[in-house]
């Protein structure tokens, strides 16, 4: 005023500043300043004001100002988040927690002063969530994920910035764990347990199978003969040789099939029980012979089961000449042997496993015909129905129309139960001979026909040099007439 800077106030010489248009929101201070509030948005504002001489108030002067409101800086900053697990859901920290507007960290939101979040390209199975985070679903691939996303601010919308942040989404930890199955019966043959059940995806149990989050089982080494079946199991079959057997697989992951780990496991087969049991037999005669006696076989055992000569190897490990052992396991004594027990021990390897074998012994008793050697005693019953009698010089028998008999060799005398046959000192019975005696068995006065009654013979033990006690009683039923 009056070419010298004005002075607001109501002193002399004081101007009065009175705003006549002043934008909304806008404040005119009483010094002359503008106040322009917090979220203005960003333009040329016009604020036009008067000022009036306090002491000359016709006295006046009004102007229209231009005041310019910036748009602040807004930087979305790149950022690389991760890793993380792609098995199961997981989600990133916001990505706009270092972007900034006018230097301070942005607010997503709708207020004036916040910024709006866009997603410009968003890999499928990623979601840009509202508050800036990154869902990534269940069963995502492991990889680098790029997510381009916008910010722009709420009082500019044309005061936008865009960046593409990074998302890395890891393989899982997968395991394939040794492990050592058995044992297994080699013979009959069967399945183990599954191979992968200590292995582990993401510290869980892995699933066998072609769905997302799941594994693919693949044979690297399997033995000869075994099957590595889908479910893991390994199918051993029959007649597998007993041995440690190593089978190599693989557990690769469905959704990264890159992130796979192997394993060498151990599968134990075992050779089944095998027992050859001991044999007894006899008497046999040792001057005939007999083939087929016994059967070695018969009681022996292989896994639990009768021996079959399919599934072993019989072999003799001791002979005797006594005594053959034939390839069916049959035992035949030979011709002429002398009396006494004869043994031999034979052996049973199974077929499948060479060292799997069992021995055994087989004893038997052969008996040998001699002559007599002393004085032979008989004792012979006397039954309540029928009379015995005898003729001490009979030499020929009526029976089937005559027999030779040898009476005369022979001391008879009797008591009320026995009569006692013993054959005189001169005389001898030649070995496989036999001595004829006659008699007349006839049925008492009192006894009614078709009675039956047991009449028993007795070769007295020891006597005529007899050690053969086995055979020495024989019975015979006479029916009265």
């Amino acid at each position: 005023m009056n070419g010298n800077p004005v002075e607001i106030g109501t002193q002399v010489g004081g101007v009065i500043l009175t705003g006549l248009s002043i934008p909304t929101g806008f404040t005119l201070n009483t010094e002359g300043t503008v106040t322009i509030p917090a979220n203005t948005p960003a333009g040329d504002y016009d604020v036009e004001y008067q000022i009036r001489e306090a002491n000359n108030t016709i006295n006046c002067y009004s102007v229209t100002y231009t005041i310019v409101v910036l748009v602040p800086v807004i930087d979305a900053v790149e950022d690389i988040t991760g890793p993380i697990n792609g098995l199961i859901e997981g989600t990133t920290d916001p990505l706009t927690d270092n972007d900034t507007l006018n230097g301070d960290l942005v607010e997503i939101g709708t207020q004036p002063g916040d910024v709006i979040l866009i997603g410009l390209n968003v890999p499928a199975g990623l979601t840009l969530n509202t508050n800036g985070t990154i869902t990534i679903a269940p069963n995502t691939p492991a990889g680098t994920y790029l997510v381009e996303y916008q910010i722009c601010e709420i009082n500019n919308s044309t005061n936008c910035d865009s960046v593409t942040s990074t998302i890395i989404v890891s393989a899982l930890d997968i395991e394939a764990i040794v492990d050592t199955l058995g044992s297994i019966n080699g013979t009959s043959g069967e399945n183990t347990t599954s191979l992968t059940n200590n292995n582990t995806l993401n510290i869980n149990q892995v699933v066998i199978g072609t769905e997302p989050g799941n594994v693919i089982l693949t044979g690297i080494s399997v033995p000869s003969g075994f099957t590595l079946n889908e479910d893991g199991t390994v199918t051993i079959p029959p007649n597998t040789p007993a041995d440690t057997y190593l089978i190599e697989y693989q557990i690769c992951e469905v959704n990264n099939l890159g992130n796979c780990d192997s394993v060498v496991s151990i599968i134990e087969v075992e050779a089944p029980y095998i027992e050859a049991v001991t044999d007894t037999a006899g008497p046999i005669s040792g001057t005939t012979g007999e083939i087929n006696v016994i059967n070695v076989l018969t009681n022996d055992i292989l896994n639990n089961s009768d021996v079959n000569l399919t599934d072993v190897n019989l072999t003799t490990i001791t002979p005797n000449a006594a005594l053959i052992l034939n390839a069916d396991g049959s035992i035949d004594v030979v011709a002429n042997t002398q009396r006494g027990t004869y043994t031999l021990i034979y052996q049973i390897c199974e077929k499948s496993n060479l060292t799997n074998y069992s021995q055994a012994e087989v004893a038997i008793e052969v008996f040998r015909e001699a002559p007599s050697d002393g004085q032979i005693v008989l004792k012979i019953t006397k039954g309540s129905a029928f009379i015995i009698s005898y003729n001490a010089t009979t030499t020929n028998s009526n029976v089937n129309g005559g027999i030779p008999v040898n009476n005369d060799d022979w001391i008879i005398s009797e008591n009320s139960f026995f009569i006692t046959m013993t054959l005189k000192p001169s005389k001898t019975i030649a070995a496989n001979s036999f001595s004829s005696i006659g008699f007349s068995i006839n049925r008492g006065s009192d006894v009614p026909t078709q009675t039956n009654q047991s009449i028993t013979v007795t070769i007295v033990n020891g006597s005529g040099g007899d050690s053969e006690p086995f055979n020495n009683t024989y019975n015979t039923v006479v029916k009265a007439q």
